[in-house]
């Protein structure tokens, strides 16, 4: 049989038989290990990133976000040193057989004595996440438990936001999605202990970080450059959060936290957090579990406008801006968030087996009343919209890792992860008034000047368009995945590791959207309801009025006193469409 390969194909197939080699070589030597945790020598507290080296070669590790740190060696005797950002080196002569030994290392903050003293402080848990980014081969960074605990952020959008290179997209004033050096959310990965979660969204494949709570992580761990073990369809970058495990002995925590909103002058802001968990036989069984609660007003007044810009007709090197249409909105919006968590991890001596799962649930309730002075089309338009979302995340990962012939680091993990996005209703109505404005000679009038132009006849204001949505998504993920480590060591001086793995991921979406909508074309007083005793009209009527769904809300402080929600004309703020009435013209 005659094989033609060009010359790549070759190159290619002489480096995967040069590994192959490498790794059954290196299999087939005596090996041994040392591994446990780095921990302060005081505070009994984990050191994440802490270096363990071995003195005169390049062989060494880092401890992960739990303070853990495994190190395969040949048998010998060794001096093994210790470090850590502000912490006196640690060295200790250890024996190396081919077994695994267990050490622990306890470190303590480097105290000097100088004339002059300046006092500054730094988080113990974002100092070791700064070593944990020194240390990295990759483009990483990397936020602590300690850090996150420490400030009052509402949400994990929130915490990740403070990263460099990291933009924010708010919602309701509130962190709900992350771009990643300036590309857009639907380009970025978010997962949790390494498994991705799916799409929270209706449109595309972002995910709202506002389901997650901050209270449950551990750290979060954000990669901007790529490597071969991270989501391949990640563009941007791939955000990470690690999940709390159980400390040694019964521990539990309770924080809550109260604010006041000055939108809607009220002290009904809520945050609850309640963990308690324990480690059992010989600390190697780990339980935590955990359950949050919060309440957020996230009302808001709203001004906007369109505009444009006059060409140079002239030729006089002058541009005029103008005002095209001014909208006013008032939105009362209250979210509610809870959830609980579960994690259970076994530690033995050549690895450990972890199960997470998680269920949290935002609801949103918001009604939205706008006004929109449409003066480019010379019409006056009043909407209403009234909705309730319910948006659900399940997420269940179960890891395992074993290190065979104390080499071969083999890592296993399975997932099943659920998104639901509930919508039970979402009513609007909206009305219009057309030729809405006087006649003036002024072609771009400024902002005032056009509220003042209004005419303002609601006798003339009828409904325009009303629409009806009731939308279901479910999106579920299931993935199974594989990695190999191997250590090898070519000459004495480099050191290195081949890693290998696969995943696969089956994923299913579904949707189903079930809208009535109607327009004044379309005889909408046909749905408006017969002689029932309702104030809607008869349906040989031709027209609805704003008079038929005027309800009592008054818009209070709209906008400061700066501008009037309406309706009708004069410093008016109610008052307006009626949410209940609405809801019953659909029914």
């Amino acid at each position: 049989m005659y094989l033609k390969l060009k010359i790549p194909q070759l190159l290619c197939y002489l480096a995967f038989l040069g590994i192959s080699l490498i790794s059954v070589e290196t299999l087939s030597q005596t090996k041994g290990a040392i591994s446990g945790k780095v921990i302060d020598a005081e505070l009994k507290t984990e050191l994440p990133g802490a270096t363990i080296q071995i003195r005169g070669t390049t062989e060494g590790t880092t401890s992960d976000i739990y303070g853990k740190y495994f190190l395969s060696l040949a048998p010998g005797t060794y001096v093994v040193e210790v470090r850590f950002l502000g912490y006196e080196t640690f060295t200790r002569e250890v024996t190396i057989t081919d077994r695994l030994i267990t050490l622990d290392f306890s470190l303590s903050a480097d105290v000097g004595t100088l004339d002059e003293v300046v006092v500054t402080a730094q988080n113990l848990g974002q100092r070791s996440a700064i070593n944990r980014q020194i240390r990295s081969n990759s483009i990483v960074n990397i936020v602590s438990k300690d850090k996150i605990e420490s400030l009052p952020d509402q949400n994990a959008a929130e915490s990740v936001g403070r990263l460099p290179g990291v933009a924010i997209q708010r919602n309701g004033g509130e962190g709900q999605k992350v771009a990643i050096r300036g590309l857009s959310p639907r380009f970025n990965s978010i997962t949790i202990n390494g498994e991705r979660l799916p799409s929270s969204d209706a449109n595309d494949r972002s995910f709202d970080l506002s389901a997650l709570s901050s209270d449950a992580i551990q750290g979060i761990e954000l990669f901007k450059s790529w490597t071969p073990n991270l989501e391949g369809d990640a563009i941007g970058g791939t955000v990470n959060f690690v999940t709390k495990k159980a400390d040694k002995d019964w521990n539990g925590k309770f924080r809550y936290l109260h604010g006041y909103n000055g939108q809607q002058q009220e002290f009904g802001q809520h945050r609850i957090n309640f963990d308690i968990g324990n480690r059992f036989f010989s600390d190697k069984l780990g339980v935590l579990l955990s359950a949050n609660y919060q309440r957020a007003d996230r009302s808001q007044d709203r001004f906007g406008g369109d505009y444009n810009v006059q060409a140079d007709v002239n030729n006089q090197g002058i541009e005029e801006t103008f005002t095209e249409n001014i909208n006013l909105e008032d939105r009362l919006e209250t979210r509610y968030r809870y959830g609980a968590t579960a994690s259970i991890d076994y530690t033995f001596d050549r690895g450990d087996i972890r199960l997470f799962t998680n269920y949290s649930q935002t609801d949103r309730d918001q009604i939205r009343r706008r006004r929109r002075y449409r003066f480019d089309s010379r019409r006056q338009e009043y909407e209403l919209t009234d909705n309730q979302t319910e948006n659900v995340l399940i997420a269940n990962t179960l890891s395992g890792k074993y290190i065979f012939k104390n080499q071969l680091e083999v890592t296993m993990n399975g997932s099943y992860s659920r998104t639901r996005i509930t919508t039970p209703f979402n009513h609007s109505v909206r009305f219009r008034e057309n030729s809405a404005f006087e006649n003036t000679t002024e072609n771009f009038p400024d902002i005032n000047e056009i509220i003042g132009l209004a005419r303002n006849d609601l006798s003339r204001t009828f409904l325009q368009r009303a629409r009806s949505d009731e939308d279901n998504i479910d999106f579920d993920r299931y993935s199974s995945q594989v990695d190999l480590k191997l250590p090898i060591k070519l000459f004495r001086s480099i050191t290195g590791k081949i890693q290998a793995g696969g995943k696969i991921r089956i994923d299913r979406r579904v949707r189903d959207l079930r809208r009535f909508q109607a327009r004044e074309t379309d005889q909408i007083v046909s749905i408006a309801g017969a002689d029932d005793g309702s104030q809607f009209p008869d349906k040989n009527e031709t027209q609805i009025f704003f008079s038929n769904f005027e309800g009592d809300f008054v818009a209070n402080s709209f906008l400061d006193g700066d501008f009037f929600l309406g309706p009708g004309s004069g410093n008016v703020n109610g008052g307006h469409l009626s949410e209940r009435l609405t809801n019953e013209f659909f029914r």
